[in-house]
This record gives structure tokens, C-alpha cells and sequence, in this order.
């Protein structure tokens, strides 16, 4: 009798470790997948006059700069969450564009006309 009550009594608490062990496991899972739940931002920065591409220009998302563009004019903002975000794109003679960005979980791809000031874009 007492032989089968220690068996049942590991039984019970074998089930409970392995519940608790899963349990755990399947949290993490749920965070990794969270985590991975983020998208890009991807875009061109050009002059609005000429077409060309703007090299050097930062893209800013809330205040913190997260990209600068290529030769291309081109940049990506990745690791970021599907939302809206007030994007600031800044170059050297330049005026400043601001604009509210709405990113989906598949991402969003933009393109920026910059407006040259006084002095005009660099040539």
C-alpha cells in the first residue's frame, strides 16, 4: 500500500514539474513571438526641384535619429513597432519635412521631396 501511494505521490508531482516546465516555455515563446513583432520603415529622400537624390540626410523618429540616407538617397528604420510616428527628415540647405507615419506590421515604404532654402540645395 505504501508502495503505491509514493508511486502515485511521484506521479503527481512529475505532472506538476513537467506542467510548471511547459508553462515557462510557453510564456517565452509567447515573448519571442512579441518581440519579433516588428517592422520597417524604408524610404528615398530627393530634391523637390530636381529630382536627384539627397544624400546625408537624417531621418529622425520621435527626436532621436535612426537612419541616414545612401548615395541613392535611400534608408531604412527597422526594429521598430507597427504605429504611428512623427518622422522628421533633415538635410544640410534643406528645408526640415515632418510628417505623422502610420507603420503597418508589413512596413511602410515613403518618399520624401525635400524643398531647397534660400541658399539652395549643395551642388
Amino acid at each position: 500500500m505504501k508502495l503505491i501511494k509514493g508511486r502515485v505521490l511521484l506521479s503527481v508531482v512529475t505532472a506538476v514539474m513537467c506542467l510548471t516546465v511547459f508553462a515557462g516555455y510557453a510564456h517565452a515563446q509567447n515573448r519571442n513571438t512579441e518581440m519579433r513583432s516588428s517592422t520597417v520603415l524604408v524610404g528615398q529622400v530627393i530634391d523637390k526641384s530636381t529630382g536627384e537624390n539627397i544624400t546625408g540626410a537624417e531621418v529622425k523618429i520621435a527626436g532621436e535619429t535612426r537612419a541616414v540616407t545612401n548615395s541613392g538617397g535611400e534608408f531604412i528604420v527597422d526594429a521598430i513597432d507597427p504605429g504611428t510616428y512623427k518622422v522628421i527628415v533633415e538635410a544640410e540647405n534643406y528645408k526640415s519635412w515632418a510628417k505623422r507615419v502610420s507603420v503597418s506590421k508589413q512596413g511602410k515604404k515613403i518618399l520624401v521631396k525635400l524643398e531647397g532654402t534660400a541658399r539652395g540645395p549643395v551642388q
